[in-house]
């Protein structure tokens, strides 16, 4: 089965920044389970805890509430946005710039040099359709 991350359906639970990376945790995170293409294909959708650590990294900027509701988000890679959910484990490296919208307006910014997702704990059943 393929998986993948939807940002914009997810909760952004903290957002941790040390010297040389940010790890952007997202409680629950919204994942779409398919045998064909994540997102386009039917599947299902689940809720999983997913911890996304960005290396050679630097928090541009960040929301003052968390936990916050995800109103849209996007990963550029080399001035390219990733089209549709991102593909689970997460694994990109280049120029990396993450852009998150709060549902409260308020943005997150990181820029970083690869990223690497980390599943937590056990996904749950969200729902079954044709949306995941």
């Amino acid at each position: 089965m393929n998986r993948a991350l939807d940002l914009s359906r997810s909760e952004l639970a903290a957002v941790v920044a040390s010297k040389e990376s940010v790890i952007v945790k997202l409680r629950p995170a919204h994942v779409h389970e398919s045998a064909g293409r994540c997102g386009v294909d039917p599947g299902r959708a689940l809720s999983q805890d997913i911890d996304v650590t960005f290396g050679g990294a630097r928090l541009v900027n960040g929301p003052a509430e968390m936990p916050a509701r995800i109103g849209e988000g996007t990963l550029f890679v080399s001035g390219s946005a990733v089209a549709g959910p991102l593909p689970l484990p997460v694994r990109f490296k280049g120029q990396l710039l993450l852009r998150i919208v709060t549902g409260r307006g308020e943005e997150l910014t990181v820029e970083a040099a690869w990223a690497e997702s980390t599943l937590v704990g056990r996904a749950t059943a969200a729902g079954e359709g044709g949306d995941a």
